[in-house]
């Protein structure tokens, strides 16, 4: 499915598309700043229905399967991202899943990835930046679809870009900073328990889904240096899971790790040396495999 699809022909002699229409300006966007940044505000902003409940049905359809997905590889261990790496992909013991997308790969679906690439421009310019920034280079959104459905504590509460000591790096003390959440999940018929958790302006903790209503197809764009978390998602065998995608933004390495080389048996008789009893065992298993 691609949202760019012909529309039928009725609805085609519509032709009222220019700039100003498809421009964003700043007057559209100074009460959500107000309502994101000032200290009154609650540090977060919904936008009702920003995809329509036919694409909410088509993203939910095409990405929990049981078997990995063409083009994408297993996450390794030490989460490195890097030019032209590949997308990754995380299945949980008890059914959560995630799936990491780049720019640089072709998209498993073409609708999600439009869609993505719009949420991070309106997250850019309600942030005070060029829309088209960290699409890719150094810095390169990487959207990640998820689903939670049976974790006490996926996320512990935290904040992000709030690193003061580490303030001179970029990135790492940033309270512009925005994360959006595209919500596909409806609290208390796709799972129980809290979901995601935030922090407002004024220190309130509020549950999205309890206190604040929100549902399959809203856009929540929230403050990343407020306190956050996602706790106690409970699904029974009949529910879905609680699924969003989610815009982290990640620095990306001139290229892809070396390759884990298995130490040689002389740098292990070096690392041994400081302990005879170790050393005498190992010398010993190799003489005994023939190998010495």
């Amino acid at each position: 499915m691609n949202i760019s699809s012909p529309v039928p022909a009725a609805a085609a002699k519509f032709d009222g598309f220019d700039f100003e229409r498809l421009h964003v300006g700043e007057a559209e966007l100074r009460d959500i700043r107000m309502e994101l940044y000032h200290s009154t505000g609650s540090g977060f902003h919904i936008f009702k229905n920003f995809i329509s409940p036919d694409l909410v049905a088509h993203i939910r359809s095409v990405w929990p399967k049981n078997e990995m997905p063409p083009g994408f590889q297993l996450l390794p261990a030490a989460n490195v991202y890097y030019p032209g790496c590949p997308n990754y992909y995380v299945r949980y013991p008890d059914g959560s899943l995630i799936f990491f997308n780049f720019l640089h790969q072709s998209p498993l679906d073409e609708a999600t990835q439009e869609v993505s690439i719009a949420v991070h421009m309106l997250r850019n310019r309600l942030s005070g930046r060029n829309a088209f920034q960290d699409l890719s280079g150094g810095r390169a959104l990487a959207y990640r679809v998820t689903l939670n459905r049976n974790f006490e504590e996926w996320i512990a509460p935290h904040r992000d870009h709030l690193d003061w000591d580490r303030r001179w790096e970029k990135g790492a003390f940033d309270p512009s900073r925005l994360q959006a959440t595209l919500v596909l999940s409806e609290r208390g018929v796709d799972y129980a328990g809290n979901g995601f958790m935030f922090q407002t302006n004024s220190g309130r903790e509020v549950t999205l889904g309890g206190e604040v209503p929100i549902h399959p197809g809203d856009l929540l764009i929230w403050r990343y240096g407020n306190l956050h978390s996602v706790e106690n998602v409970k699904c029974s065998d009949d529910q879905f899971g609680f699924m969003r995608i989610l815009y982290p933004i990640h620095d990306l390495t001139d290229g892809p790790p070396p390759p884990v080389v298995p130490p040689s048996f002389g740098s292990r008789v070096v690392a041994l040396s400081r302990d005879p009893v170790a050393l005498t065992r190992a010398v010993l298993r190799r003489v005994k495999r023939g190998l010495s």
